[in-house]
């Protein structure tokens, strides 16, 4: 059995679409298409698309992916095709829902956001090896879909990239796990080897700031100065990231260290920074003074549009740790709303995720504190 694929784009010959379905059709599986946009010809298709034709081709089909591009959330076509296909795949009609968005748009009209939030991303580099994984499947809908989830969490840790932040593409899972990680004290390495797979979960990072509305980006293991013999050695901070609002794009270096990994050492009065944190501290210092001098030649050199001089974010550590007065004054003191660098904690990441599936209407309450969710800001205390 041959997969039969439904690309919807309204330029099947544009720079976006043309290549990807090319991609797909010389590895073997079979591709409809929308029609072709009338602005380059007349189609057949169009002659009965919307009475019986769009219907047909995607009972024919396994799978549905909307290639986005710009105009693409203001398309009636689009809505259309798109809607239709996403209740087939609420019905168990279609085996697969992906976006395939290849310039990163996240500029969305809002009646588009149900059916991105429904669809998986894929991308040019992984389409054909998800694709052949559920091929021949005839497993029940939802192992299938969490095999796709796997894989495309697989390839994001194998081969770290640029990713979009939005947290409206957050799900209870992925947070679930992470608090399972955290509540473990897994090591530093097991929980960046997740939140790699899982980068949306960084978003929340973003609103400590009040940014992010307009999007973000983030930049795993994004080298700023490379290593070179007989020079200083190389600075590769765990993420770069970006975050947009009306005032303008924002960036910060994000360090993390493990969930079990205490901040402050030391009794009563007599506390100072425990080794791990006062090292990652130096550390990001480091990537901030060197950003500082040479953010113009980073902008240029690594193509970070609008880069400017990044705050620095340690990850580590419980907010228990900080029930002590004399611990909690002191991290407020090194890492306040307008520090060049700021101390946070897993339990500060969790509380803003878990206040973030409230507002997409996930969870009412946090599971962590056991009452309702605190506003997300209020970072007195951790």
């Amino acid at each position: 059995m041959t997969l039969r694929i439904f690309i919807s784009s309204q330029n099947i010959d544009g720079p976006e679409a043309a290549p990807f379905i090319e991609n797909l059709q010389r590895n073997g599986f079979i591709v409809e298409t929308s029609p072709r946009s009338p602005h380059y010809g007349y189609d057949l298709k169009w002659k009965d698309w919307y009475g019986k034709g769009l219907a047909a081709a995607l009972d024919r089909s396994d799978v549905f992916i909307f290639v986005v591009d710009r105009g693409w959330d203001s398309s009636t076509w689009m809505w259309q095709e798109a809607g239709s296909a996403f209740l087939r795949k609420k019905s168990g009609k279609l085996r697969a829902y992906y976006c395939y968005n290849p310039t990163s748009i996240t500029a969305f009209a809002l009646g588009m956001y149900r059916y991105l939030s429904e669809a998986e991303p894929i991308s040019f580099s992984n389409a054909v090896m998800v694709l052949k994984n559920i091929n021949l499947s005839t497993d029940p809908p939802e192992t299938q879909r969490q095999r796709m989830e796997e894989s495309f969490r697989q390839v994001r840790r194998d081969h770290p990239r640029i990713s979009d932040l939005n947290f409206r593409f957050l799900s209870p899972r992925e947070v679930l796990e992470l608090r399972r990680l955290v509540e473990q004290s897994a090591s530093e390495s097991e929980i960046n080897n997740f939140i790699r797979g899982e980068p949306n979960l960084l978003s929340s990072l973003l609103h400590f700031a009040d940014t992010g509305h307009h999007g973000g980006k983030v930049y795993p293991q994004q080298v700023i100065r490379p290593s070179v013999k007989g020079e200083p050695k190389g600075l590769i901070p765990d993420y770069l990231m970006s975050g947009e609002n009306s005032e303008g794009t924002s960036w910060w270096v994000l360090e993390l260290k493990g969930p079990g990994e205490k901040i402050f050492s030391g009794v009563g009065e007599n506390i100072r920074l425990s080794k791990v944190a006062n090292e990652g501290l130096l550390q990001i210092h480091k990537y901030v003074d060197f950003c500082k001098e040479h953010q113009s030649s980073m902008r240029e050199a690594l193509k970070l549009k609008n880069f400017s001089v990044p705050t620095g974010i340690l990850l580590m550590g419980r907010e228990i740790e900080l029930s002590d007065p004399h611990r909690k004054a002191m991290k407020k003191a090194l890492g306040g709303a307008h520090a060049p660098v700021r101390i946070r904690t897993w339990d500060s990441l969790l509380r803003s995720l878990e206040h973030k599936l409230a507002f997409c209407g996930h969870t009412k309450h946090d599971p962590l504190a056991g009452k309702q969710l605190e506003d997300w800001a209020d970072e007195e205390n951790t």
